[in-house]
């Protein structure tokens, strides 16, 4: 029996339908920001159950007897609204049966609200707790999917490009319906979050303004951190020939690695000085001017889990980003601000940050080049027209100002060598140092528009290419130095032009370094 449990007890259901459930093949149309689409079932062999009532607010049981089952997905709908809310599991091998203890990995509940997966003790019984208010739905139906004709199934989605050529595009691979539904994308939602790494509550997924409930959020820090959390998920990368390619899944699959859930900064970090922390808050201008360091202490000062943005977040965001736009130019595909010159930034404020965090409040969990317009900017008297790069509610990902990014340190070893080293432990980065570090690899010693990476990394390993070409994004090294350390930096600031983007980085920095036009982010690890 499948038990799926809301908060109150109000009816119990047994209905079953044997009518079949036939997918579609092709890949279809980008679902819209209210119904989002999750064809996880997609073969034959698909069973409906359907459970419905006036409101769903209790204890619903469904008996599945003893089919085995190889996928599983619920609906819960608000008929009124036309809203339709969806989460999904798929068990990693071929098929399993209800003869045993069921176990049924990694569920996501599409919108952001968590769904949690208890393996019941009982035999052939396991308990699904949705962590959503279901009063606010009228409307339940389970769809499952026996194990036969599931053996082939592919239970991943990701990308490949081909290193010899210069197209920025890659091609998209893998399970097709997750192409269209993007199931770990999907799964990335704004939440406010306290300090004990506890989530306050979450805040609507088209307006962040508000909390998912519909009241009014405080996003001014005084309710916690405004983070975005990233879903627990598989991910492989792999190397065919000249081929390279980015795999991600939802259940844990040979050869892929687990990403624990996580949260990142919706917005650039700011420092308040009065508690000696760094935050995610809406309505204020981002920090500068401070060491890498320096964000170091203020993100871990509010607490076990709390960091400065490191590399393996950033490396995380950009493969979900390139999984979902196929293109390594993001420039063209997300503008964000890179378009001023320098000389009327630094006439205008210094090139200080220009652009206070929350422009994209009201476009919630979404990812959207933001408009904003910055008077007496260019000449001192004519408007600067731009855009934010905002993806999946992370506002300026790239571009505005420089993020420093930390777990990774750069040594130049000679004027021709340099070695980039990674760690993935926050209680442990330091500056200029290989201690508690591992060596990722050789990266390439001059600057240029990077052509290649370093094999499953954002390390660039090549340049010679262009704005348009490869991965269209520029690095900087210090290609005259020896035996010296960098810290890193990415995305780029507002006055680089065809420079910047999500991979453009900056491996010229000492540790020591300061300027107006590089910030920080807070970053979480919540498991």
């Amino acid at each position: 029996m499948l038990r799926i449990l809301a908060p109150t007890l109000v009816i119990s259901i047994q209905t079953r339908l044997t009518s079949a459930r036939t997918q579609q093949t092709s890949r279809p149309t980008r679902p819209s920001k209210n119904v989002i689409q999750d064809d996880t079932l997609t073969a034959h062999n698909t069973r409906i159950l359907a459970v419905k009532s006036a409101t769903i607010t209790n204890v619903s049981n469904i008996t599945i007897n003893s089919d085995s089952i190889a996928a599983l997905r619920a609906d819960v709908s608000n008929t009124a609204l036309n809203k339709v809310e969806r989460f999904s599991s798929i068990q990693g091998q071929a098929k399993f049966g209800l003869t045993s203890a069921l176990t049924i990995n990694n569920l996501i509940f599409l919108n952001g609200n968590l769904v949690d997966i208890t393996q019941y003790s009982g035999v052939g019984t396991d308990t699904l707790t949705f962590k959503t208010p279901l009063s606010l739905y009228d409307n339940l139906v389970v769809f499952y999917q026996v194990g036969a004709n599931t053996s082939n199934q592919i239970y991943w989605y990701g990308v490949e490009w081909d290193t010899t050529v210069a197209d920025p595009s890659v091609t998209r691979i893998g399970n097709v319906q997750y192409q269209a539904s993007l199931p770990i994308q999907n799964g990335m939602v704004r939440a406010v979050v306290n300090d004990d790494r506890t989530v306050n509550y979450y805040l609507d997924p088209n307006n962040s303004n508000k909390k998912a409930d519909g009241t009014t959020a405080n996003l001014t820090g005084a309710d916690g951190q405004v983070m975005v959390i990233v879903p627990t998920h598989w991910e492989r990368f792999e190397r065919v020939g000249t081929k390279r390619r980015i795999e991600l899944a939802t259940v844990a699959l040979p050869g892929f690695t687990k990403v624990t859930k996580y949260a990142i900064g919706a917005y650039e970090a700011y420092y308040n000085t009065t508690t000696g922390k760094l935050e995610s808050r809406s309505g204020v201008m981002p920090t500068t001017n401070k060491t890498r360091a320096n964000f170091r202490t203020y993100a871990a000062a509010r607490g076990t889990g709390w960091h400065q943005l490191d590399y393996n977040s950033y490396f995380d965001i950009f493969s979900l980003y390139l999984t979902e736009y196929a293109s390594f130019d993001s420039q063209t595909v997300l503008p964000g601000a890179t378009n001023a010159t320098s000389a009327d930034w630094s006439t205008y404020n210094g090139s200080n940050p220009v652009i206070a965090t929350g422009a994209s409040n009201s476009y919630g969990n979404a990812s959207a080049s933001v408009p904003f317009s910055i008077a007496n900017f260019v000449g001192g008297t004519a408007t600067l027209n731009s855009h934010e790069a905002d993806y999946r509610g992370i506002e300026n990902v790239y571009g505005h100002i420089w993020q420093f990014v930390d777990g990774i340190n750069i040594n130049y070893t000679s004027s021709t060598s340099a070695y980039a080293y990674i760690d993935s432990d926050p209680s442990t980065y330091a500056d200029d140092t290989p201690t508690n570090y591992v060596l990722a690899g050789k990266i390439t010693n001059a600057s240029g528009y990077i052509t290649s990476l370093l094999d499953n990394s954002l390390l660039p390993q090549t340049v010679g290419g262009s704005s348009s070409t490869y991965m269209t994004d520029y690095t900087w090294a210090s290609s005259s130095q020896a035996g010296v350390w960098r810290v890193a930096l990415w995305g780029a600031s507002l006055s680089y032009s065809s420079n910047g983007g999500f991979l453009a980085a900056s491996f010229d920095s000492p540790s020591g370094r300061v300027y107006g036009s590089i910030g920080g982010r807070l970053c979480l690890k919540i498991e």
